[in-house]
């Protein structure tokens, strides 16, 4: 149970990385 809870949290880290990372790829092109 905690790992997996573990894992989901791991995830929307990732997530949330990916997602800024295109957030500042998008503020660079326009």
């Amino acid at each position: 149970m905690v790992s997996t809870s573990h894992l989901h949290n791991k995830q929307l880290f990732l997530i949330e990385i990916s997602a800024a990372k295109v957030r500042s790829e998008h503020r660079k092109l326009t």
